[in-house]
């Protein structure tokens, strides 16, 4: 059905989780508010709360598990007919992730390489990734860096010294910080 939550937002309390929209239809009164962490498959894992006369609910913050996913999803029920619901996803609270990303290399060239690396797992990540950070050093020189968004699964290093051997390594951020994966070695061509 159509869409009537225009949009929506959600925020941390001390105590509370909030959960906030506005709708576009003013005779709407009634909702339903689901939530459940993302990576649980079983229907019936799944919390909800019916809302009336309001377009915010609370939830005290313990029935929430800290670094983990949530699905939040509001359903304005108008007349017997349920409208489509709006979704977004939240963390109660976030810590830095468990693991970094493995850098991958291309074939080098004499001046630049391809790093590649796959995304984190969704068990890992303990909050948004919010960037990628590529460290990497010749073998006598000093250590610089490039920052992507975290959309971002490759980057081309440019500028490199040829005949040189480098190490890189990647590390993925988040609000409460970042965690760097294993460094990798690559050598760049001669000619």
């Amino acid at each position: 059905a159509s869409q009537i939550i225009e949009t929506m937002r959600t925020f941390t309390t001390n105590e509370e989780v909030v959960v906030e929209w506005i709708a576009s239809k003013q005779e709407v009164t009634e909702y339903v508010v689901e939530w459940y962490e993302e990576l649980e498959t079983d229907p019936s894992g799944r919390s909800w709360q019916y809302v009336s006369n309001s377009t915010n609910w609370k939830a005290n913050k313990e029935n929430f598990k800290p670094f983990i996913c949530y699905n939040i999803s509001v359903y304005p029920l108008y007349g017997n007919k349920v409208a489509a619901p709006y979704s977004i996803q939240t963390y109660i609270q976030e810590k830095k992730p468990s693991e970094g990303p493995m850098a991958d290399t291309g074939i080098p060239g004499k001046n630049e390489v391809t790093i590649k690396w796959k995304e984190i797992s969704k068990d890992k990540r303990n909050g948004f990734i919010s960037n990628y950070t590529i460290f990497y050093k010749p073998e006598d020189g000093k250590e610089l860096n490039e920052t992507v968004n975290s959309d971002v699964l490759q980057y081309r290093l440019k500028s490199l010294q040829a005949n040189t051997q480098y190490t890189v390594y990647i590390m993925a951020s988040n609000e409460a910080g970042g965690t760097s994966g294993e460094p990798k070695t690559f050598k760049t061509l001669k000619f």
